[in-house]
């Protein structure tokens, strides 16, 4: 409730791991309490420094702070997943993309919608018509072009590391990046990763910019405009160099502070070197040699890129007189790929689903076609306790010898989560469940998904005694656990009774059906069952 003054005994606080400072949005939620509206112009808070002050920077993130951004609480469980594949109507992404983490993507959907719809558009105009020769590797010769282009980019990194690989990247160096480029200098980075200032031939079609294959000189022709060059086409700008993608033996002579002034002067000048040396006829660019790095690794890279090179010229659609046209293509279908952030394979969510499909299917709960089972039917019911853990109990018939005292006893593990020192034992069968999700790599977000994360065992005495018909008084003395937490205890223990029954019932055993209704009946007594006193 609001008051006039809000006083902290200290900042930090345990969080049930660790003892830590405040976050500041949990010191604004209690000391925006101070001031009552209408009687107070201000609030008054005070924190008390009973050991030493604290220290200012930390004071000061505590109190100015931003406050910790909102997280999704939304987890996958066992008994949803299980409950929506036995519905049918409703599929598990769908309930995905519902969630609080998915928010951002759908929030674009419209967005990624029109641009998927744009790219498709363009690939109706172009198309292709089947082809004997690019039909048969076509997609293999690209994804070998795309691991050529990233072993290029490597060997250059490494390179540097070389007197001679940075002698390479000089003035007047031309490159491509996927346009035309010449280098300036090297540039100041932010990053580890070392940047150029270049000189860039600047295409009038963007779309040749976006759509466009992995510069391989060996086998790709490209326009780059210099028929009809204009001065307005050279722009300077900062190159990483993860960026170029090929480093030729072509050395431009710059004058470099003509060009800081962007005179038309200098880049007339660049324009008639770019003419002498013919690359508008012949545009098979050669690579800078590199063979004076004689480095071990260097060279092994070399050879592994070769190797691609070589598998490259053995495709069938090399052969294809309209291989250029065909290999464009590609691009566009990678970009609509690419966009459909909105498809179900991009939810975040979505591996850790197909992980708890392979435990469900390994433990017989689902079939092969996602079919629910009839352990997954039992499953169904489990909601108040481990789903699996508890299913294989009723099943395997476990509770079967054991009298109603007792298997509430036993029950209560599933529903107490406070420290003890009782050490947890549950039997090898049961234990099969842990490995089977280690196996498929869930993830334990929640320390329920491992029924041995926490000690379970220590108000089983209590509970006991109290299904005998032991006081409330008097199970008190058996635990120094709270008198709320046995009271919220057993409150979920008559919920997990009543889904236990509702198992039974499923699998027709009248016998622990019946046992089930005496258990509840024993512990729904006296103070703990009865309505509140706010009521």
């Amino acid at each position: 409730m609001p008051a006039k003054s809000v006083v902290f005994s200290g900042i930090r606080k345990h969080d049930g791991q660790e003892f830590r400072y405040l976050f500041p949005g949990e010191y604004t939620q209690m000391a925006g309490r101070a001031g009552r509206r209408g009687l107070d112009t201000t609030g008054v808070v005070i924190i008390m420094c009973n050991d030493e002050l604290p220290d200012i920077n930390t004071l000061t993130r505590i109190l100015l702070g931003n406050s910790a951004k909102l997280r999704s609480q939304f987890r996958l469980t066992y008994n949803m997943i299980l409950n929506v594949l036995r519905v049918k109507t409703l599929r598990i992404e769908e309930m995905i993309k519902r969630s609080f983490s998915e928010n951002m993507n759908q929030k674009l959907l419209p967005e990624h919608q029109e641009e998927v719809i744009q790219y498709e558009k363009e690939l109706n105009l172009l198309k292709q018509e089947p082809c004997a020769f690019c039909d048969i590797d076509l997609v293999i010769f690209h994804n070998e072009s795309i691991e050529y282009s990233q072993l290029t980019k490597i060997c250059y990194k490494f390179s540097l590391s070389f007197p001679f690989g940075r002698k390479i990247f000089s003035l007047g160096r031309l490159n491509f990046y996927p346009s035309l480029a010449i280098l300036l200098g090297e540039a100041p980075s932010f990053t580890s990763e070392k940047c150029f200032y270049v000189l860039y031939l600047k295409q009038k079609d963007l779309k040749k910019q976006v759509n466009r294959f992995p510069f391989i000189p060996v086998f790709c022709i490209y326009d780059f405009g210099l028929d009809n060059l204009e001065v307005e086409q050279f722009e300077q700008k900062v190159l990483s160099l993860s960026s170029i993608e090929w480093i030729t033996q072509v050395v431009i002579k710059l004058d470099i502070s003509a060009i800081r002034f962007r005179t038309k002067e200098s880049y007339y000048n660049i324009y008639e070197q770019l003419k002498k040396v013919e690359l508008v006829k012949d545009q098979k660019f050669l690579e800078c040699n590199f063979g004076n790095i004689l480095d071990l690794k260097f060279k092994e890279l070399f050879m592994k890129r070769k190797l691609y090179e070589h598998k490259m010229f053995d495709r069938k659609c090399l052969e294809c007189p309209d291989f250029i046209s065909h290999v464009r293509l590609f691009p566009i279908f990678l970009r609509i790929n690419f966009v459909k952030l909105i498809s179900n394979q991009n939810l975040e969510l979505l591996p850790d689903y197909k992980q708890r499909i392979n435990v469900l299917k390994e433990l017989n709960y689902i079939d092969d076609d996602l079919n629910v089972l009839l352990k997954g039917r039992v499953a169904c019911e489990i909601n108040s306790a481990h789903e699996l853990v508890l299913t294989e109990l009723i099943l395997e018939n476990t509770l079967a010898e054991f009298e109603s005292e007792e298997i509430v006893a036993l029950l209560s593990a599933f529903v107490f989560e406070e420290k003890t020192e009782s050490v947890p034992s549950i039997s090898p069968h049961l234990e099969k469940i842990n490995f089977i999700q280690e196996k498929y790599q869930i993830s334990s977000l929640c320390d329920s998904l491992n029924f041995e994360s926490k000690a379970r065992f220590g108000l089983v005495e209590v509970v006991y005694e109290w299904a005998r018909g032991m006081s409330f008084e008097r199970i008190m003395d058996l635990t120094d656990a709270l008198e709320g937490s046995i009271v919220r205890v057993m409150t979920r223990l008559d919920q997990v009774l009543r889904e236990c029954a509702s198992a039974a019932h499923i699998i027709g055993d009248t016998s622990m059906y019946s046992k089930m209704e005496d258990c509840q009946e024993k512990i729904r007594r006296d103070i703990i069952f009865s309505p509140s006193l706010y009521v």
